[in-house]
């Protein structure tokens, strides 16, 4: 929301330099626009990345949980599939 204000007053000030024809506030105007642009980009990407962290994060967990419900049930079938000793 900040960099929405910083970009908005930005183009105002691009503006207004244009309107009256002074160069250096319209010159500034762009620049606190284009910063505004960068820093909102930075932060989105810096969200994206936190959340593909997450999902690899949450599919590793389900991977893991997977693998070790997979050896649980080979084990078990192994142990079933052994003669009990018993040959009466």
């Amino acid at each position: 929301m900040e960099n929405k204000l910083k970009e908005g007053l930005g183009a105002a000030k691009e503006s207004i330099g244009g309107l009256f024809g002074n160069e250096k506030m319209k010159s500034e105007g762009a620049a606190d626009k284009a910063a505004a642009q960068t820093a909102a980009s930075r932060d989105q990407a810096k969200e994206n990345a936190e959340n593909l962290k997450n999902q690899a994060s949450d599919k590793a967990e389900a991977f893991k949980n997977n693998a070790a419900e997979t050896a649980e049930n080979a084990k078990a079938k192994a142990y079933d599939s052994v003669p009990s000793g018993n040959s009466n």
